[in-house]
């Protein structure tokens, strides 16, 4: 009916691309270790192997249950690198995009 964000692996290839506005948000390696450290109060290990793992489980769902690469930017509308980013800003970005579709 629309009005609604459906966060989650594999929405966009539920959706599918007639229906709704697919963006991926993407993250250096680095950031996200740095942020996991940060957040989560863990070992710079213990980030980079969490981070492995659930790209990893990802990957593989998306790959499993819709046979296709999670990578390919093609299967989203909008692809933002949220490096250095705050919230407000992506946000931003994301209703520009809203408004010239």
């Amino acid at each position: 009916l629309g009005g609604v964000v459906v966060v989650g692996r594999g929405s966009n290839f539920i959706l599918g691309s007639r229906r709704g506005f697919h963006i991926r948000f993407v993250c250096p390696l680095e950031r996200r270790v740095h942020n996991l450290i940060t957040y989560k109060s863990i070992t710079e290990e213990e980030a980079r192997e969490y981070i492995r793992e659930s790209d990893q489980h990802r990957s593989h769902f998306v790959k499993e249950v819709f046979d296709a690469n999670i990578d390919d930017p093609l299967h989203y509308d909008l692809v933002i690198n949220t490096d250095g980013k705050r919230v407000r800003d992506v946000v931003r970005e994301i209703l520009q995009q809203l408004d010239t579709t």
